[in-house]
């Protein structure tokens, strides 16, 4: 019976097949009844016949766009630069839902527009003056074929063209390019996704001073493989080829392999114990070559409500373009609750590293209690720790290679590293995912001190405040040391929630650190002995919250003492419309270098329906950092969006206007964009 179902369907498939090579137009057939009024166009006859291929809804728009852009740069004894750029740019798009034979064999998303730009260019910089008339195209097209099957098909297309407005810095114009596909296999038991797509992104400004192009092909494959009611197999790779470049900034070409297999096992009493184990195999070629085996074993057991114990066993060996290098690391983790007030939790490990001759072994162990406890008036929370870490290191006749530090920048500090041999020219950052490189003077500086190398970030430039990267660097020939550091941590929280003090929240985090060293050569080692304590206070009053603290931080290299006040204030206004005003303002001492910051950074968004068919969007952002060693930088900028919407058309005005002065340059840039779009 199975076998007869399956050549049925096998036949009826094989019919509709035929029928779509045979005919190689759309049908032909009597003329369709008019459509009701705001129904959709269909061509071709609408029955229960499969059709070669059919139309159901084809939408029109006109739009008309113009753009002013112009940046402004003057440095001190140098003749004002300017850039000016006019944009006019018309653009027709057509937009429509078909199939072909039918909606679940192929059903398709159409969209392609047609644009003629007229761009105008002024530059005393270049000493260019250019008038330019192209002729460009949007598109944006899917197919998804088979939809019902269980192995959809999608198939897209699509180009976009976008502004990009940096904080404080020149405008950018983005294109970007990718053609893909991708299977889904639907299965109870193992859905499996197979992915490719190719895409190209370009970044630009008016004369092509900023210019970051990045162009990838990846393939994709992620599969969930349920292996029983308790087992699970995960299966993913991707492989990647990167190509980046730009004007002024490094080319990097790389190609990346990266798979993982992930098996876990659920078992004991109500399956709450897990063991996780975990493969990944990582090849990188190009810039530097990479490859590397990570073995990663995790076993969790539950023995009670209570009392919980995991162990972690990893092991990693990896080659890069001029060292080998194996890891090593075992790690033992206890965690008892007493009650619902009392949380201990204990590690106890050691690891190796090998690399080049150079061993590193590493002892550690660590225990918290986290504390909490209903009180009069609210919630005390609280929390003490103790660590131990013994590193053991060989002597070391050559470099040493660090890898992917993952660090933050925060204005105003910058991120350092305390070593004393980091070599500066070695330093490289990159984005978390490791595809964009940034690059130094761009997008960051690097400052070099004898016990210390900090790296700030441009203003300006693609890195932004609060981001995480990833930092590579070099560290010199050392000899051999045995560094001992001891941490020891206290934390403790108020909350009131009664009384006329409600809201108010107390809070206050030490943490120490002390380090020895046993080496013939101690001086050539930085120990950041440390003491770090925050004392804060926030007040929580409606839709105010007001925040103040202040820090004290004593170590080695870059002691500072900080005070921070935040006040953050969020409104609602109706269904579509909000208030919203964030102000900071730090003061930070640095007494090792005769230094004092003043920041102040403060945020003010207004979003408002002015009437159902106007709608307002307003922003002013400003910051003001007086720096004792570094001079005066101030920076404000304002945007404003304007945008009236009736039926099928629509009107919009947006402008922005920025400027950002330090004591080495002033940077002015405005822009205005008017648009006119209608719907049919």
């Amino acid at each position: 019976m199975t076998s007869l179902a399956a050549q049925r369907k096998a036949g009826a498939f094989a019919a509709a097949t035929a029928a779509v090579v045979g005919m190689g137009q759309v049908t032909r057939a009597q003329d369709p009844a008019p459509p009701e009024e705001g129904g959709p166009i269909v061509v071709g006859e609408r029955n229960e016949q499969f059709e070669s291929f059919v139309i159901e809804r084809i939408r029109a728009t006109l739009d008309f766009m113009y753009r002013y852009r112009t940046d402004e740069r003057k440095r001190a004894g140098q003749p004002t630069v300017t850039e000016v750029e006019e944009i006019y740019r018309p653009r027709v798009q057509i937009s429509a839902d078909a199939y072909i034979v039918h909606p679940n064999f192929i059903e398709l998303s159409l969209l392609g527009g047609l644009q003629l730009d007229h761009t105008m260019l002024d530059s005393n910089e270049l000493n260019l003056t250019e008038d330019t008339t192209t002729l460009d195209t949007n598109y944006d097209f899917r197919a998804f074929i088979l939809g019902k099957s269980s192995m959809p098909v999608t198939l897209y297309s699509r180009r976009t063209q976008t502004n990009i407005d940096r904080l404080f810095g020149p405008s950018l114009d983005s294109t970007v390019t990718e053609h893909g596909a991708m299977v889904q296999f639907v299965n109870e038991r193992a859905p499996t996704s197979i992915q490719y797509f190719h895409r190209d992104q370009e970044q630009t400004d008016a004369i092509g001073r900023t210019d970051l192009g990045t162009a990838q092909d990846s393939f994709d494959l992620h599969s969930n493989i349920l292996l029983s009611d308790r087992q699970t197999l995960s299966l993913d790779y991707t492989l990647d080829s990167i190509q980046q470049s730009g004007a002024g900034r490094r080319s990097e070409d790389t190609l990346r392999h990266d798979a993982t297999a992930i098996h876990e096992l659920n078992f004991g009493d109500g399956y709450r114990d897990k063991l996780r184990s975990r493969v990944r195999w990582y090849e990188q070629t190009g810039n530097e070559d990479i490859s590397r085996l990570t073995l990663d074993e995790s076993l969790r057991l539950r023995h009670s409500d209570t009392l919980q114990t995991r162990y972690d066993v990893l092991y990693e060996t990896q080659q890069r373009t001029d060292s080998t290098q194996d890891y090593l690391r075992g790690n033992f983790n206890v965690r008892h609750q007493l009650y619902d007030s009392l949380v201990t939790t204990a590690n106890l490990g050691a690891s190796t590293l090998t690399t080049d001759g150079f061993t590193s072994d590493e002892y550690f162990g660590d225990i918290t209690f986290d504390y909490v406890k209903h009180v009069p008036y609210g919630m005390f929370s609280a929390s003490a720790s103790f660590s131990e870490n013994v590193r053991a290191n060989g002597p070391r006749g050559t470099p040493l290679r660090i890898f992917d530090e993952n660090r933050t920048f925060n204005d105003p500090a910058p991120i350092t590293l305390a070593r004393q041999n980091i070599l500066p020219g070695s330093i490289r950052i990159t984005d978390l995912s490791g595809l964009l490189f940034y690059d130094e003077g761009l997008d960051y500086t690097v400052s070099a001190f004898p016990d210390r190398v900090e790296i700030r970030r441009v203003i300006g430039g693609n890195i932004v405040d609060g981001q995480a990267v990833l930092i590579d660097y070099t560290i010199g020939p050392e000899p051999a040391n045995t560094i001992s550091t001891t941490g020891l941590g206290f934390s403790a929280r108020y909350d009131i929630n009664e009384g006329f003090l409600n809201g108010v929240g107390l809070y206050m985090r030490y943490l120490q650190r002390d380090a020895s060293i046993d080496s013939p050569q101690p001086t050539l080692f930085v120990l950041n002995d440390s003491r770090d304590l925050i004392l804060g206070v926030d007040y929580v009053i409606g839709k105010l919250t007001l925040n103040g603290e202040y820090e004290t931080y004593d170590s080695v290299t870059s002691p500072f003492d900080a005070t921070r006040l935040e006040a953050r204030y969020i409104h609602t206004l109706g269904r579509f419309s909000s208030v919203s005003l964030v102000g900071n303002y730090q003061m930070v001492d640095y007494p090792t270098l005769n230094n004092h910051i003043d920041l102040a950074l403060i945020t003010a968004s207004w979003n408002q329906q002015l009437s159902n068919e106007l709608r307002l969007n307003a922003q002013v952002i400003w910051r003001d950092e007086r720096n004792d060693l570094d001079g005066h930088t101030q920076g404000f900028e304002q945007r404003v969006n304007l945008n009236w919407r009736y039926r099928q058309t629509e009107l919009y005005v947006s402008g922005r206007n920025s400027f950002f002065n330090t004591p080495t340059e002033d940077r002015l840039s405005q822009s205005v964009e008017v648009g006119f779009r209608r719907s049919f």
